[in-house]
């Protein structure tokens, strides 16, 4: 998928830092429902007019997003290329859903997985800070059996020292175009999660499920619901019910990521997992597909 880039790095006005800037501000620019001229018109705002007269001979064939996506991929430490390459690995299991993005307490989780069990994954890059970090761990903690920082190694030391005992933690690197995960700390099982944040965390829609057997409270609100949820049924009950809900919820979002993978650039699966956009619709280039 990648495009030549070698015209970039062979020039020598354009070190390592002016790359990384250009990655940057095109990180900044993107928007992958852009139509291709669109696209192309900033890559000729950004780049340097050196630069920008040699990528200009793809233009005829070459999609604007596939650009954007190819250097952003190579020169910007964005938490996008994490996510890509984690949830890469598990996209062949079976009997499972990952999803993005979801709403825990006052956090917002990078990565969750169903598949029996409960699994949150937070991102951290290099260009994160771990401010954060001690509050999503709690929401996490809250919610689900199994936690892991997947983080840059340089935040390895203080992040040993501020994860819980049960959390674990996993580094990543870039060799090249792949990514390597290395575990430094395995997740053990978390008992500590409550049905108040489980609850909270599902919709109305999802709950009424939970109450299917008692219509007389669908006319209930959402508190009362809650309420009488947590006093008639178990912690166990409720955590089982989270994570088949979960998993219904973004079983299909998944299967279509799953589907179309291979044609998607690594910088727009979490947007195709959330619209389940046409691929062919989004990257076109005068009646051609590319």
């Amino acid at each position: 998928m990648e495009i030549q880039l070698d015209l970039a790095t062979n020039s020598n006005e354009l070190n390592e830092e002016t790359l990384v800037d250009i990655a940057r501000d095109l990180y900044h620019e993107y928007n992958p429902f852009l139509f291709d001229a669109n696209l192309w018109y900033k890559i000729k705002q950004i780049f340097p007019d050196a630069l920008y007269r040699r990528l200009e001979k793809k233009k005829n064939y070459v999609v604007g997003h596939k650009i954007f996506n190819d250097f952003i991929m190579k020169y910007y430490p964005a938490e996008y290329r994490v996510k890509y390459n984690l949830i890469k690995r598990y996209l062949q299991k079976s009997d499972e859903t990952s999803f993005f993005e979801l709403n825990i307490g006052d956090s917002r989780l990078d990565i969750g997985r169903i598949n029996g069990k409960s699994h949150a994954y937070e991102i951290k890059t290099e260009l994160d800070n771990l401010e954060k970090l001690p509050k999503q761990l709690n929401d996490y903690l809250s919610t689900f059996e199994y936690i892991y920082v997947v983080i840059h190694p340089k935040h390895l030391k203080r992040v040993i020292n501020i994860v819980p005992d049960n959390c674990g933690v996993v580094t990543y690197r870039f060799e090249g175009e792949s990514c390597k995960f290395s575990f430094r700390k395995k997740a053990e099982y978390n008992s500590s999660f409550n049905s108040d944040s489980q609850l909270n965390a599902l919709t109305v829609k999802e709950l009424n499920l939970l109450l299917k057997k008692y219509p007389e409270l669908a006319k209930l609100d959402r508190i009362r619901k809650e309420q009488y949820i947590k006093h008639n049924f178990s912690k166990q009950e409720i955590n089982a019910f989270f994570k088949k809900a979960l998993k219904n919820r973004y079983t299909d979002q998944w299967t279509y990521l799953q589907r179309n993978f291979n044609v998607i650039y690594p910088i727009d699966i979490q947007m195709f997992f959330k619209t389940q956009a046409d691929p062919k619709t989004i990257y076109y280039k005068k009646s051609t597909m590319l």
